[in-house]
């Protein structure tokens, strides 16, 4: 079971991660403005929009991609050191991660009056079920040891 969480958890910290790393590219090497903008006003140009708001916009951007891709590493590193060696903590500490991570997709969807709940429910059950699976992996180790 622990086998199977970590694989789950590291498909879902790995396609963030390559997502993360895309859209960083695309702000910084391809001087291109940030995806959100599709959302917003139905084309990434930005036109029309104040150009420091869209300064603004493509900041948060490479802020909170910089912030999900470093969350992602450091996920990693502990699925792959800690989890594996079945050490509970890991399973605690992944799971506030990825649940804030996930809570704040929600929000942040909303807040931009595009609430995808299907979407956004379907991308949280990977990792849940990651999750799920880790957590009994580990508990099922250290109750087999008392």
């Amino acid at each position: 079971m622990l086998r199977v969480g970590a694989i789950i958890l590291t498909f879902w910290a790995g396609v963030r991660l390559l997502l993360a790393l895309g859209i960083l590219a695309m702000l910084l090497v391809f001087s291109k403005n940030a995806p959100v903008l599709v959302v917003l006003y139905g084309d990434i140009q930005g036109s029309g929009v104040d150009p420091r708001a869209l300064a603004t916009i493509n900041a948060l951007a490479v802020l909170c991609n910089a912030a999900i891709a470093a969350m992602c590493l450091l996920s990693l590193t502990v699925i792959w050191c800690a989890l594996m060696r079945r050490v509970a903590w890991a399973v605690w500490s992944l799971a506030a991660c990825v649940f804030f991570l996930q809570g704040a997709s929600f929000f942040s969807d909303a807040l931009l009056h595009d609430p995808d709940l299907l979407g956004n429910a379907a991308a949280s059950s990977i990792p849940v079920v990651g999750i799920i699976f880790a957590a009994v992996g580990v508990s099922r180790r250290s109750t087999a040891k008392a």
